[in-house]
């Protein structure tokens, strides 16, 4: 349960007792009075990370960072996911996700199983390239809560130029093999990324989920240019700019999803130079492949240390990150900060 979920105060304290009892709820207090007054030093444990299974995918999509990534190519391992979780008690909620393929390290699925029996809530994402029957059948086995589904071409030639080396008709046949395990109680989701190339192809997208069998929520994302900060012209590759053309398509795709009964999110990017909402440092964590502790998943080459080496209290609490706390509290923005969608 990450920062943006925890509205509902009740189901969060308790799932916090059912787990921890009275301790789980004095950390949870802590937790919304931290959201309150936003201190440099955190004095509660983080309910929910966000950890990286592999940085490696089987894809080369035109919009991500990957391309830009130096870091070593790295699984995590099951034993290295347990020394990790080992160290949050109280933990709720965790996301597999990073900047590759969860689905191409080969203990993805023991990683769930594993996650759920400490009765944390679990979610991946996939980009459905690799789901086949069988991965299926391991999906269902594992217990998971949550799958997340990027979806960003309504047809073969639009999804193959955003997706280099993705094919459209994979694609869509694990979308639907993942949209059948809704009968099993897991919750599946899509996220689009809005970009020039798919901009008209909205309202098909959501005609397409539909056809397949619906989801329980669709979301669209303007493309993050600040990303891509240090290289030119990236901005005016992608990124779709504020046009009657722009407001007519969101329109029509808001419409087309009430009409299916589908709960559609707009997130639109603000080029906003103040923190308004991003609580990041204070509530969550980032997580990398090889151990390391980063800000948030836009901002994934800046560590506060790594957990497989240090003690993730000694990590939480250091000088470098409640330094990065003061800065962004302080509206002192670092530059990949600037233009998030939650700022």
């Amino acid at each position: 349960m990450f920062y943006w979920e925890l509205d509902d105060r009740k189901k969060v304290e308790k799932m916090a007792f059912e787990k921890n009892g009275k301790e789980g709820l004095e950390n949870i207090n802590l937790m919304y009075q931290t959201m309150e007054d936003l201190p440099d030093e955190v004095g509660f444990q983080p309910i929910a990370l966000q950890i990286e299974p592999t940085n490696a995918c089987n894809l080369r999509c035109i919009m991500c960072f990957r391309q830009h990534m130096k870091r070593e190519i790295r699984n995590l391992t099951l034993e290295e996911l347990k020394k990790i979780v080992e160290q949050f008690p109280f933990l709720l909620r965790v996301h597999l996700q990073g900047s590759g393929e969860p689905l191409l390290n080969r203990e993805l699925f023991d990683m769930i199983s594993y996650l759920k029996s400490k009765k944390v809530n679990v979610s991946f994402t996939t980009n459905t390239n690799l789901i086949t029957d069988a991965a299926v059948e391991k999906i269902a086995n594992s217990g998971v809560d949550s799958i997340d589904i990027s979806m960003d071409g309504a047809t073969k030639e639009t999804y193959e130029k955003i997706r280099k080396y993705g094919n459209f008709e994979r694609f869509k046949d694990g979308l639907k093999k993942l949209i059948s395990l809704r009968k099993k109680g897991v919750r599946i989701t899509t996220n689009t990324v809005i970009l020039k190339e798919n901009l008209e192809e909205l309202p098909k997208i959501v005609e397409i989920v539909h056809e397949l069998g619906d989801v329980d929520e669709m979301t669209f994302i303007d493309y993050l240019d600040n990303y891509y900060i240090d290289t030119p012209n990236y901005k005016d590759t992608f990124l779709v700019k504020e046009s009657e053309k722009r407001k007519e398509v969101i329109e029509d795709t808001k419409k087309l999803a009430k009409k299916y009964n589908i709960f559609a999110e707009f997130l639109k990017k603000e080029n906003s130079k103040v923190r308004i909402s991003c609580l990041w440092p204070w509530l969550s964590c980032y997580i990398n492949s090889d151990g390391s502790m980063v800000p948030c998943c836009s901002i994934l080459d800046y560590s506060f240390g790594n957990i497989l080496k240090e003690k993730f209290l000694d990590i939480w609490n250091s000088e470098k990150y409640k330094e990065f706390r003061k800065r962004l509290n302080s509206k002192n923005l670092f530059p990949r900060c600037i233009g998030c969608d939650i700022l």
